[in-house]
């Protein structure tokens, strides 16, 4: 699988969808984006459904994934939107990973979940 980790300034969108397009037909499986807002030594991706929702456009078998989707950062309502349109652009080939936030982090959402 391919793991998309960082979108910060040396990578722009095409350059990661032409790793898509390159690792499809090597026979890869899947292709994974990480989303993790305001912190760059981890992951520059802020929203990576949209990402994908690109990514899934480009290919026709490989797998598309969301390594993390912080639900802490959506309401359940668009979650579920934004992860039916992922899913309908990609022809079922969507996988949604959730994550909630590391321990004594706070985020955007001022949530402290260190306890």
């Amino acid at each position: 699988c391919v793991v998309v980790a960082d979108l910060g300034r040396t990578h722009h969108v095409d350059d990661v969808a032409g790793l898509a397009e390159l690792a499809e037909p090597l026979g890869y499986s899947a292709i994974w984006c990480v989303e993790h807002h305001f912190d760059r030594e981890y992951s520059m991706c802020p929203d990576n459904i949209q990402l994908l929702t690109y990514l899934a456009a480009k290919t026709e078998t490989v797998e598309i994934g969301s390594a993390i989707l912080n639900i802490y950062s959506r309401t359940p309502g668009a979650l579920l939107q934004t992860a039916a349109g992922l899913d309908n652009v990609s022809q079922g080939r969507a996988i949604l990973g959730l994550v909630g936030l590391r321990a004594g982090e706070r985020g955007p959402t001022g949530l402290d979940r260190s306890c």
